[in-house]
């Protein structure tokens, strides 16, 4: 039945030559000590310095650890007099955090490449920007940048540019990616990735390298109280993600294909039809037994009837 108490945590950097330098530390009062042991769940605390500023990191976001408590035994947490108020900080602390997975159908950016992709992230009035994926069509991410936003506040609205970067000159915007607050109402609560077609200045759906539309797949969470439940005037929003289906097809392999060349074997690509629209593979040349290993994919409507191939 002890007491609960103030808990410190520094951060340091290990050097193996001269002395470990300070990153930074967290306070823990005991109220916000003893309110993490009823809750049971991870907390994210920032890292200050000596002028318990936050420290910033590589990324110009603020730095944080993430702890969870756990109690053995008999201990005092339950709240006391004067905890009203760290409870009601820990409440306050919030984080919308946007899972950028990948991008495909990318566009065509550079002379003498393909595309160098990143994407800006843009959520109530701060900036996120992710990694940058060096000449593909393709990028794969799997990044998380988030945002710390107001305990039990509004979900807004949120821009996601996708820019190609250029080593010398300005970078170049492929185009950009707008989610109402509705929208990303409605993703929160289903916890499942999306795919975004990426549109231009123009709102028209950029094209890619391969004639397809160029798109992101974007996932997101929330830690802490956010309203997402749906609002008045959600349902066309809701509407507009479901009837989104799409129909994938994973081209991997052809195997045992005639010769088709006097001088070589075959060159071998694949075109897919479906639904008056139509998809290419890439070829693969001078081989009789090609593996593509590619997703070809056609959108379309939700709940709507399977046709012909």
């Amino acid at each position: 039945g002890g007491e609960v108490k103030e808990m410190t945590v520094d951060v340091w950097d290990y050097d193996m030559v001269g002395s470990n330098d300070k990153v930074g530390s967290v306070r823990i009062s005991a109220a916000e000590l003893r309110a993490c042991l009823r809750s049971g769940e991870a907390r994210r605390f920032e890292i200050k310095d000596e002028n318990n500023k936050a420290v910033v990191g590589h990324d110009k976001q603020k730095a944080e650890i993430s702890l969870r408590f756990e109690k053995e035994g008999e201990l005092e947490i339950e709240p006391q007099a004067g905890d009203e108020e760290a409870i009601a900080a820990l409440t306050r602390r919030a984080r919308l955090e946007v899972v950028v997975e990948s991008a495909r159908h990318l566009p065509k950016m550079d002379t003498m490449g393909t595309c160098d992709a990143y994407c800006v992230i843009n959520y109530s009035g701060e900036e996120r920007k992710s990694s940058v994926k060096k000449n593909t069509y393709s990028p794969d991410w799997g990044e998380r940048l988030d945002f710390e936003v107001e305990g039990g506040g509004e979900v807004k609205e949120m821009t996601v540019d996708v820019w190609d970067y250029d080593m010398v000159g300005s970078n170049d915007k492929v185009g950009s990616v707008r989610i109402s607050a509705a929208e990303l109402r409605a993703c929160l609560r289903s916890g499942e990735a999306r795919r975004f077609e990426i549109k231009d200045e123009n709102n028209k759906a950029v094209v890619g390298h391969d004639k397809q539309k160029a798109e992101i797949s974007l996932r997101f969470e929330k830690e802490g109280e956010l309203e997402i439940e749906p609002q008045a005037g959600d349902e066309e929003a809701i509407a507009a993600l479901t009837r989104r289906a799409r129909l994938e097809v994973v081209v991997e392999s052809a195997r045992h294909l005639p010769k088709m060349d006097t001088m070589g074997t075959c060159d071998a690509y694949c075109v897919i039809n479906y639904s008056g629209e139509e998809r290419k593979s890439s070829v693969k040349k001078n081989t009789y037994s090609p593996d593509w290993g590619e997703r070809l994919d056609f959108e379309v409507e939700g709940g709507g009837e399977v046709k012909e191939m």
